[in-house]
């Protein structure tokens, strides 16, 4: 397991050597507390930008950017390989929030 800076360090080299047909690029962390993950990823400029955490807490995801973009949950099976996983999800902002709870 790595440290944030070894981890970064680690994934920068391996995007330098990716191949076209790679889809996913990893590494595993030591235990973070969640807050500094937030606020890592807080201060991307790269997006979109995803966070999770299992409800047990025992696993957490952060991840930048997109490899691909599908509407169609059917074609995005046909182009993951595992273990990949594929996440989906709303974005929204606080505009967004208050004009829901005002209507």
């Amino acid at each position: 397991m790595l440290n944030l800076t070894a981890a970064i360090t680690s994934l920068q080299q391996q995007v330098i050597q990716a191949q076209p047909e790679q889809t996913r690029i990893s590494v595993n962390l030591q235990p973070l507390n969640s807050t500094e993950l937030i606020e890592w990823l807080g201060a991307q400029v790269l997006f979109p930008q995803f966070y999770w955490q299992s409800r047990d807490g025992d696993e957490e995801v952060v991840a930048l950017g997109q490899c691909c973009h599908c509407h169609d949950v059917s074609l995005a099976k046909t182009l993951f390989t595992q273990p990949q996983r594929m996440w989906g999800g709303q974005s929204f902002s606080s505009s967004t929030i208050s004009s829901k709870i005002e209507q």
